[in-house]
């Protein structure tokens, strides 16, 4: 069997680790250049740039207790055999942090 006769099920499940991993890894890549161009323009909000950091903590924190969640509910495959209610939506997580890391990145052009 090719990789092009493969269906989704027949695809290896996605290793949660190196996942989030990945998005950790982009994420502080984005919360650098955040802060590197908060320095470069001078002065902030502080109260804004303290409350998407809370933000951004608060997201991260989600993450954690789903994968805590998943890991005990087992395997993946038990998760897809329930109809996929357990699987998380990286798409939507990933979204949710960029949209957050640019209202910190906003919160620069303060006074």
């Amino acid at each position: 069997m090719t990789t092009a006769d493969k269906t989704p099920d027949d695809a290896a499940p996605p290793d949660l680790a190196e996942t989030y991993r990945l998005i950790a890894e982009d994420l502080r890549r984005q919360a650098t250049e955040a802060f590197a161009a908060l320095r470069a323009g001078g002065g902030f909000d502080a109260a804004a740039t303290a409350r998407a950091a809370r933000e951004v903590r608060t997201i991260l924190i989600g993450m954690l207790k789903d994968e805590a969640r998943i890991a005990k509910q087992g395997s993946a495959d038990r998760g897809r055999a329930a109809g996929g209610h357990h699987e998380l939506d990286l798409d939507r997580a990933r979204a949710e942090i960029g949209e957050r890391l640019a209202r910190l990145r906003g919160a620069g052009g303060g006074g």
